[in-house]
């Protein structure tokens, strides 16, 4: 019985690693289906003056039909992504908030914990220590303390 333990840690590993990149391959083309840059208007405005002050740089604004929040991804060409929907139903200082908390994201490299964390897990599929880690990591990488909590009288309490 032992000696099969690694063969099916081996199979759990391969299990996962292909459910979780499927998973990401599904909402990256999901993302990126219906995507347009944002070149004009206060998302742009906003967007240069925070690459400048955060000195970031490679990074595109883009708006999607398909998303519902906000949200940054990839890892080489990194772009922020605007759900289609939000463009023009925000004020300048809402707009503002939002980028700086995408940007937050950008700075502190929380793609890159997050890809790190998939490929731990996909090795300690079968841990529960690592489950709650993974829950908290989450957490802390997906919460809108950084920015928001600071700035709750700015934005209107639907969008947190």
């Amino acid at each position: 019985m032992t000696e099969h333990l690694g063969d099916l840690w081996f199979l759990g590993v391969v299990c996962t690693l292909l459910y979780r990149s499927g998973k990401y391959v599904c909402s990256f083309y999901h993302l990126i289906s219906n995507k347009f840059e944002i070149h004009d208007g206060i998302w742009a405005v906003k967007f240069e003056k925070l690459k400048r002050e955060k000195n970031v740089r490679h990074v595109l604004l883009i708006g999607s039909c398909r998303l519902t929040t906000p949200c940054t991804f990839g890892l080489r060409r990194r772009s922020i992504a605007i759900p289609a929907a939000m463009i023009n139903s925000f004020e300048e200082d809402e707009v503002e908030l939002i980028l700086q908390h995408e940007f937050y994201h950008m700075v502190h490299k929380d793609l890159l914990r997050k890809f790190f964390i998939m490929l731990l897990g996909c090795i300690h599929w079968f841990n529960p220590l690592f489950h709650f880690y993974e829950e908290k990591e989450k957490d802390r990488i997906g919460g809108k303390k950084n920015i928001l909590n600071e700035n709750t009288d700015r934005v209107r309490p639907t969008q947190i």
